[in-house]
């Protein structure tokens, strides 16, 4: 509850009441934070009474009177450094800087150019070579004829549960029904070391 609090004055003369309120009701009051407050406290610019409460009133003038000298140096600050900023846009477009494209490059630019130059000459007669003699197979011919490989190998796996079926279910050794399903799955890569892509 709000405290009301009688400043000191002469016996028998009733000074006007001041309202003192806790740390929370008197943040609210002064449109403050209570961290704001207790900052403020810290700080010196308002004072807490002995109860722990706060004169609202006297709170509010200290406040006010810290605030305005912040405000006109925060001010200050914001106005030189606008004018700091002027200036250095100002002096870079005073004085550009000056590029000379009339200098020739330097000579060890030139025959490092001219070195690149010749590797690269030599490089393209070595690939010529490399396709006419067949060392070198396109791309695209590689990748299909891997994919011919995968779409074989997968139609002779998936048929030997079909086929093999049978022989499979006339005996109960599981060593024979190993080596029954092994040879055809070595049948299958046997044929795939013999694939040739149709053209």
């Amino acid at each position: 509850m709000p405290e009301v609090v009688e400043s000191n004055s002469e016996p028998g003369v009733t000074a006007p009441s001041r309202l003192t309120l806790g740390p929370t009701a008197a943040a609210e009051a002064l449109g403050i934070s209570r961290v704001a407050l207790w900052k403020a406290t810290r700080s010196g610019r308002v004072e807490q009474l002995a109860s722990g409460a706060y004169d609202v009133e006297a709170c509010r003038a200290a406040l006010e009177k810290n605030s305005q000298p912040k405000n006109a140096k925060a001010g200050r600050s914001q106005k030189g450094h606008l004018a700091r900023v002027a200036q250095v846009e100002q002096d870079r477009d005073a004085a550009p800087p000056r590029i000379d494209f009339d200098l020739p490059p330097a000579a060890d630019s030139m025959a490092e150019a001219a070195r690149r130059l010749e590797w690269l000459k030599l490089r393209e007669k070595e690939l010529k070579v490399d396709r006419e003699e067949g060392r070198l197979v396109p791309l695209a011919e590689v990748n299909a004829h891997v994919a011919g490989m995968i779409m074989t190998a997968r139609d002779e796996l998936m048929r030997i549960p079909r086929e093999e079926a049978g022989s499979l279910a006339q005996t109960t050794d599981p060593i024979r029904c190993e080596e029954i399903v092994a040879g055809r799955i070595c049948r299958v890569l046997d044929k795939l070391t013999e694939f040739k892509r149709a053209a």
